[in-house]
């Protein structure tokens, strides 16, 4: 008789008879009485034990010969196995369980593989509802990471769950809220056009963008976020150029330090170059005729004028007059860097 025929088996708590096990499993079944309820567990020689007994006295089953051992045994007498690494994060567990006690990783799931990217993925939106900021943020960076192979309904509640974290008003309290913003934006660039309504919503609603602050060197911090992740999203985010130059309007006419003011101007110009060159194009050639000796901006208009390519030059030649001064100079270099460029 081998150890997977159980016949006549007998509660040991009253001593009715026991049918079926609650999971398959050749020695640690556990059998649920019909008529106590007691649960019991299957051990060597096929003698049944109170499952509550085992627990009180810290103890586990070999599921290969059902002896027993105690709970912090690696291996039981016969040399089996009673723990098992996970193929994730390499923490031990117990040899019968399916997912690790540790992460909850899945075993049957290869890690790098296109299922398991799809589940670390589920798992990391999952995760955004975690207290632990360290725990947002790491679930920020797979969501950015894997946004390429996610299936389409998990970008949707990816989306949806970063929206509402951004949205939280506990977000703003946090010590660390300018580095979960920043991950929280770059996680909705990776995912794609199925973002653009999050990001519209969150560019847009007053108490969002009334609440942001200044981080190194005085850049905006949602300015920085959203254009980061309107610029991965490029011509796709086309629409979003009203947007820009509204924004752009109201650093505008801010009595700003010119570092400051020429540090968000380089990030919002960049982003419309990025999402709409026409428009970009235009804006270069007001700034430049409106900034006066402006450096700070006078060079971000030349640095964006640059990224829009040979479709500059008209517009940077005509501020190269023999009375230019140094805005001329900026506009002369960049024109001779782009021609150089077309050569090469």
């Amino acid at each position: 008789m081998t150890p997977h025929e159980i016949v006549a088996l007998r509660c040991p708590s009253c001593g009715g008879g026991i049918t079926q096990p609650s999971r398959e499993m050749p020695f640690g079944a556990e059998f649920r009485c019909d008529h106590c309820s007691i649960t019991s567990v299957l051990i060597i020689d096929r003698a049944l034990v109170p499952l509550s007994t085992l627990q009180k006295q810290g103890e586990k089953v070999c599921t290969v010969c059902g002896r027993v051992a105690q709970r912090e045994a690696r291996f039981c007498q016969e040399g089996h196995a009673l723990v098992r690494t996970c193929v994730k994060c390499l923490t031990e567990f117990a040899v019968d369980h399916q997912r690790c006690d540790s992460c909850g990783w899945l075993q049957s799931v290869k890690p790098g593989t296109v299922e398991g990217e799809s589940l670390a993925f589920d798992r990391a939106v999952s995760e955004l509802a975690s207290p632990s900021c360290s725990v947002v943020i790491d679930a920020l960076r797979v969501i950015s990471a894997g946004g390429g192979t996610a299936s389409r309904m998990s970008i949707t509640a990816a989306v949806s769950a970063i929206h509402c974290l951004m949205t939280d008003p506990s977000f703003r309290r946090s010590e660390i809220d300018h580095i979960i913003e920043g991950a929280c934006w770059s996680a909705l660039g990776s995912l794609g056009p199925a973002a653009l309504p999050a990001i519209h919503s969150l560019m847009t609603e007053p108490s969002f963008v009334r609440s942001t602050r200044t981080g190194d060197y005085g850049v905006n911090i949602t300015d920085q976020g959203c254009c980061q992740a309107l610029g991965s999203l490029r011509l796709a985010a086309r629409q979003f150029a009203p947007l820009l130059l509204q924004r752009m309007g109201e650093i505008w006419p801010w009595r700003w330090s010119v570092y400051t003011k020429g540090a968000n101007w380089n990030t919002l110009f960049s982003c419309l170059a990025a999402v709409s060159p026409e428009d970009a194009l235009t804006l270069c050639g007001r700034s430049l005729e409106e900034g006066g000796k402006n450096s700070e901006q006078n060079e971000a208009a030349v640095q964006a004028a640059r990224a829009l390519g040979k479709a500059a030059i008209p517009t940077l030649e005509k501020f190269c007059g023999p009375f230019s001064g140094e805005r001329g100079r900026l506009c002369k270099a960049a024109i001779s860097a782009l021609r150089n460029d077309q050569k090469s």
